[in-house]
């Protein structure tokens, strides 16, 4: 749930955070809640509240500055993280926020193998030294 908890705190705080790097997480909480998306539920999915966003809420253009980057598997586990992930890289380009989602391969799963090849891109990425 680690990918999830930090798309919450990026999209929910972008006047703390101005990074995001998420693997394989979750945009949405109806794996939790099913369809109810109201309440805690709504404010707790970034997919669902960036949607309904009022473009201009003054939280959009610290997206705009900010860095978004999201990595996800198709391969085995990947399934409900891989179509969150669409449909976040979906709010996102709708809402003319800059993001960086990549697709990796259908042999990718859910596992720490992977992260591992995710991390030492996006961090070498974010801090080429």
């Amino acid at each position: 749930m680690g990918g999830f908890h930090a798309a919450i705190s990026f999209f929910r705080r972008p006047d703390l955070f101005d990074t995001m790097v998420t693997l394989s997480g979750l945009f949405e909480g109806s794996h939790f809640v099913g369809d109810d998306r109201w309440g805690l539920a709504h404010d707790n999915s970034p997919a669902w509240f960036v949607d309904a966003m009022a473009g201009d809420h003054p939280w959009m253009d610290l997206y705009r500055q900010g860095r978004i980057i999201a990595a996800v598997g198709q391969g085995a586990w990947e399934e409900e993280l891989l179509a969150s992930t669409r449909w976040m890289d979906e709010v996102l380009t709708r809402r003319g926020i800059d993001h960086q989602f990549e697709y990796w391969g259908h042999d990718v799963s859910h596992d720490w193998h992977w992260w591992h090849r995710m991390m030492e891109k996006f961090f070498h990425q974010l801090m080429p030294w």
